[in-house]
């Protein structure tokens, strides 16, 4: 195989930066024959809560920040207050169901920081369900910790 000279190598890479890249997919909303997909710009544009609770996933109490789902289904131009069932899904395929009136009567987000730090797939991001559930009892059930779903891509509406 042939190699490439190096002022060629060299050349691009200088290039390179200069290419924009394409914008990427934090989050695919799917509403009936409709797919929003959230870039990580228009994702971050979207007002973020802040609040800390206990998890059966991390120790103690742990400070997340996040938009409400509710607000980013608005953003995507899904009117929140006629969703009846969410279908969130994860990167390996996982799906959950979230009922309506859980994002409606809870401030449930969709976090992208943990104790300041930005998530990765490493460490259950990019977006993870989160509950206020130190604010709620009934929400410190295994039910509702079923819907804590990490590695989020995809929110289905119905």
């Amino acid at each position: 195989m042939k190699r490439a000279p190096v002022a060629l190598m060299l050349t691009l890479s200088f290039l390179a930066p200069a290419i924009p890249a394409a914008a990427e997919t934090v989050l695919t909303i799917r509403a009936g024959e409709n797919a929003i997909a959230l870039s990580r710009e228009e994702f971050a544009a979207i007002k973020t809560v802040n609040y800390s609770t206990t998890t059966d996933w991390t120790d103690g109490k742990t400070r997340f920040s996040g938009p409400l789902i509710r607000q980013v289904l608005e953003t995507a131009g899904v009117d929140a207050a006629s969703v009846e069932t969410i279908h969130a899904t994860a990167a390996n395929d996982y799906t959950v169901e979230i009922p309506a009136a859980d994002i409606a009567k809870y401030d449930v987000i969709l976090a992208t920081e943990m104790d300041g730090k930005r998530l990765t797939l490493r460490d259950k991001g990019p977006l993870w369900v989160v509950y206020p559930r130190d604010d709620h009892a009934e929400l410190n059930d295994p039910e509702v910790n079923s819907r804590w779903i990490w590695q989020l891509v995809e929110l289905k509406v119905e």
